[in-house]
């Protein structure tokens, strides 16, 4: 198994075309090239350059933006990202089921990654 600091993006290489999307609020987004590929890091054709690890533009100073693979990879991490804002909005909203238990929510937390709760009451 390779460390997960070692991990790269699969397939991504010179001459691919993957789809960037600005950090910043001008939500400038369009396909750009791979124009090298030196270990963990991409050179693109937009000048950023790309952590192959995380997808994520390199600091320079400051992230620029992120890459996907393709448009519809983006859509869908927006509609993921849009229906999770929508649970969380629903789960605070309603009422506490009856049959809930303190094992039912530890097993929901557990299944979401959260943890235990660690608040003192």
């Amino acid at each position: 198994m390779v460390p997960l600091e070692q991990q790269t993006t699969p397939g991504i290489e010179s001459g691919a075309s993957i789809w960037w999307v600005t950090s910043a609020n001008s939500r400038e987004e369009g396909e750009v090239t791979v124009l090298s590929v030196d270990g963990q890091r991409a050179l693109l054709s937009n000048g950023a350059t790309l952590d192959l690890q995380t997808m994520n533009a390199i600091a320079d100073p400051v992230p620029r933006g992120r890459c996907y693979r393709t448009r519809d990879e983006h859509m869908a991490s927006l509609r993921l990202q849009q229906e999770w804002a929508d649970f969380v909005m629903d789960v605070r909203s309603a009422a506490l089921p009856k049959a809930l238990t303190v094992a039912d929510i530890g097993a929901i937390r557990q299944l979401l990654g959260i943890g235990p709760n660690q608040r003192e009451r």
